[in-house]
C-alpha cells in the first residue's frame, strides 16, 4: 500500500475514533500528551506520524496500534456476491439465516436476511453481556415480533427497533414464509 494512502487512512481512523468518543482535539491532546496542532496535522495528512506518536494517540483513543494499522490497511469498501454469502438453516424450525454483510470489514453494522417458515417461532433470551441494538424490516409476509412481552405484527415495509437486553421472539403465524432483514449495530 502506498505510504500516502496509508497516512490518509490512519488520519481518517484517528479522527473517526476521536469523534466516536466525542473528544475534541484538546480533549485527545490532554489524554495522550500530543499537541492539538500535531493531532490536527495527522488527521489532515499534513504530517506523517512516528510509531511512538501513534502509540500515544492509540493510548488516548483506547485502541491498540495493531488495531489502528489493521483498520487503516483494510480496503475502504468490500463486496460479497449473493452466491458467496453464508447461509445457515436451523434444523429444528427451518429458519434460514443469510449473512448479507461482507465479512471482516470492521464495521459495527451487520445485515442479515431471515426466512421464517410458516408456523415457526424462534425465541431469543435476553442478552446479559454486550447487548446490542437491531432493527427488523419485513420484506414479505407478516412477522409477529415479541419485544419484552409485547407482541407486534409487522407487514412488508414495517420496521421495528429493539435492544436484545430483553428477550425477543420472532414468529410466523401464517401459511406463507416470512422474509425480513435484521440490521444489527454491534457494540
Amino acid at each position: 500500500m502506498d505510504g500516502q494512502l496509508l497516512d490518509r487512512r490512519i488520519g481518517q481512523r484517528i479522527r473517526g475514533r476521536r469523534e466516536e468518543l466525542g473528544l475534541s482535539l484538546e480533549d485527545l491532546s490532554e489524554r495522550c500528551g500530543v499537541s492539538r496542532s500535531m493531532i490536527s496535522k495527522i488527521e489532515r495528512v499534513e504530517s506523517s506520524p512516528t510509531a511512538a506518536l501513534l502509540g500515544k494517540l492509540c493510548s488516548g483513543l483506547g485502541i491498540t496500534l495493531s488495531g489502528l494499522m489493521a483498520d487503516a490497511e483494510r480496503a475502504p469498501h468490500a463486496v460479497i456476491r449473493r452466491n458467496a454469502q453464508i447461509t445457515w438453516r436451523d434444523p429444528e424450525t427451518g429458519y434460514v439465516r443469510r449473512m448479507i454483510s461482507p465479512p471482516q470489514t470492521g464495521s459495527s453494522l451487520e445485515i442479515v436476511e431471515i426466512e421464517l417458515p410458516p408456523h415457526a417461532r424462534v425465541d431469543f433470551n435476553a442478552w446479559k453481556f454486550q447487548a446490542y441494538e437491531q432493527q427488523v424490516i419485513v420484506l414479505d409476509g407478516t412477522l409477529s415480533l415479541t419485544i419484552a412481552h409485547e407482541c407486534i405484527d409487522l407487514k412488508p415495509g414495517d420496521c421495528a427497533h429493539m435492544s436484545v437486553e430483553s428477550g425477543n421472539a420472532f414468529e410466523n403465524r401464517t401459511k406463507k414464509t416470512v422474509r425480513y432483514l435484521v440490521a444489527i449495530k454491534k457494540p
